[in-house]
Parts: C-alpha cells; sequence; structure tokens
C-alpha cells in the first residue's frame, strides 16, 4: 500500500493502516520520521508500480496521483476530492470495543457527522449503563431498615 504525503490527513491514515498491520510505503517531499519505508522525494508515476491501494494526501499532486492510479488499474483514495476518488475510507470511531464506520456515499463530511453521533450515543449508553449498575450496587448494600424508615415518613 502506498500513502503520498505525510501531512496531518495522511499522518492520520497512516495509523489506522500500522494498527491494521498493513505493509506501508510512504512517499513524501517533506515527511518526519514514521517508522515505516519513506521516500522523501516529489512523487513519480513508477511509485504507483506494485501498489494495489493508494492514499493520495498531499493537497498538490493528487490529479498526478490518480491519474497513475487510473492508468495503472489500481485504487485510488483521494483526500482532496471524495467525488473524484476511485475508493473510501470510511470513518471509523472506536468505544468501548464498539467499531463504528461510516460512508455517507462520497460525502466525507456527512460521514464524520454520523460517525461522531453514532459513537456519542455509544459513549452515553455506556455512561447510562455504569450509572444503573453503580445505583443497583448502592441499594443493594444499603440495609432495608434503612429504606423502611424513609417510607414511614
Amino acid at each position: 500500500m502506498l500513502v503520498v504525503g505525510a501531512g496531518p490527513v495522511a499522518r492520520r491514515r497512516i495509523a489506522a493502516l500500522v494498527e491494521a498491520e498493513a505493509a506501508i510505503e510512504v512517499v513524501a517531499i517533506d515527511a518526519p520520521e514514521l517508522g515505516l519505508p519513506l521516500q522523501r522525494r516529489a512523487f513519480r508515476h513508477s511509485d504507483v508500480d506494485g501498489a494495489w491501494l493508494v492514499h493520495a494526501c498531499t493537497g498538490v499532486v493528487d490529479d498526478d496521483v490518480a491519474a497513475a492510479c487510473r492508468a495503472r488499474g489500481v485504487w485510488c483514495v483521494r483526500a482532496d476530492d471524495a467525488a473524484r476518488s476511485a475508493a473510501w475510507v470510511p470513518a471509523v470511531a472506536s468505544v468501548d470495543g464498539v467499531v463504528v464506520s461510516v460512508t455517507a456515499g462520497r460525502d466525507p463530511r456527512r460521514s464524520v457527522r454520523l460517525r461522531d453521533a453514532i459513537a456519542l450515543a455509544v459513549e452515553r449508553g455506556r455512561r447510562s449503563h455504569e450509572s444503573h449498575v453503580r445505583n443497583r450496587r448502592i441499594r443493594e448494600r444499603v440495609p432495608a431498615a434503612a429504606t423502611t424508615v424513609t417510607d414511614r415518613w
């Protein structure tokens, strides 16, 4: 897998790919040390050779990267323009072991809004459950006589 660019979007995608244990190569003119195979230089069309998926995350040469991918029959995810992308990356969140993955057509902003809303609902559900469990434990520890006193008033 090839990632072209090393800006904030590229680094988020690289982190997700590393977590998924993907084999990644990075081509970027200016890049921090990533602990991955990295070529600090401008993109070349031949960089696409041998890749099955390319993430174009430069904001500058993404058209060129996409054209090289198209010419070679390689999937290309464009960070700059989802509408012109051959493939998409879902918006993903993980809350307490629940993984939420959302795609909303070719609208990444909508995908992010939906992902965030679902993740918030999962988090609120977790907090509500924890509160319920905590209250149940308190009720179990309170002697029956203590609750009977309040019933008399």
